[in-house]
């Protein structure tokens, strides 16, 4: 990186090499000690949780209360085997599974729904 300065997204590099960037910026560290924290919900999208590559991310929704998570898989070939490894993840969870392909055309229907009253 020119001047060390560091994204305030990190994409690469294993687990252990984004936790060492995540700890050295304070906007970053404070975002991942809040995913710590969370409760209730939560939607994941448009992210494979990667065992090498996003460890931290999974140690810490486990570490949050998070109760349900709503995990949207876009490779619908291997969905069987992504619904499994993200069960695994979470064991104590409840985790429900959506087509991420067609996300969009569900909120647009809960905005319908919503300006017609019905939800």
């Amino acid at each position: 990186m020119e001047n060390n300065n560091i994204p305030l997204y990190v994409s690469e590099g294993n687990w252990e090499d984004k936790s060492d960037q995540i700890e050295s910026n304070k906007y970053l560290r404070f975002c991942y000690k809040s995913l710590r924290k969370i409760d209730g919900h939560l939607t994941i999208f448009g992210h494979s949780l990667d065992e090498s590559a996003d460890k931290h991310i999974v140690d810490a929704i486990n570490e949050s209360n998070v109760e349900v998570i709503a995990f949207g898989i876009h490779d619908l070939e291997r969905k069987e085997s992504i619904s499994e490894t993200i069960r695994n993840y979470f064991k104590d969870n409840e985790v429900y599974f959506f087509n991420s392909r067609t996300f969009d055309n569900s909120i647009k229907n809960i905005n319908i729904d919503l300006a017609w009253g019905h939800v």
